[in-house]
């Protein structure tokens, strides 16, 4: 994923993702991974909430529409790196946000 084209958006705007009980199954072991370590992530990355509890509801049987979703938020991380909150362990009792535009 670290040579595909960049998303400026998680999800692209109007996306619904459905439960697409006809589509093609993918790897379900591999998409549980790939979102859990999303929702590590989310922990420094807080813009990803929203998709990320979209797509944590299809863990059970995931789809190609389901992995497209996922693989858009690993292209919109991808083109946001420099973005995140970073938190110091015995710093001042502030929020640090690091953002970088490029």
């Amino acid at each position: 994923m670290e040579k595909s084209n960049l998303s400026k958006n998680a999800i692209a705007p109007g996306h619904k993702l459905i439960k697409d009980e006809n589509g093609v199954k993918v790897d379900a072991t591999k998409y549980k991974q790939i979102v859990g370590c999303l929702i590590y992530l989310a922990a420094t990355r807080p813009d990803l909430m929203y998709v990320l509890s979209l797509i944590s509801r299809f863990m059970k049987c995931p789809t190609e529409l389901h992995m497209q979703a996922v693989k858009r938020v690993l292209k919109y991380l991808n083109g946001t790196i420099n973005l995140g909150i970073m938190y110091k362990r015995g710093g001042s009792e502030k929020l640090v946000v690091i953002m970088q535009v490029i």
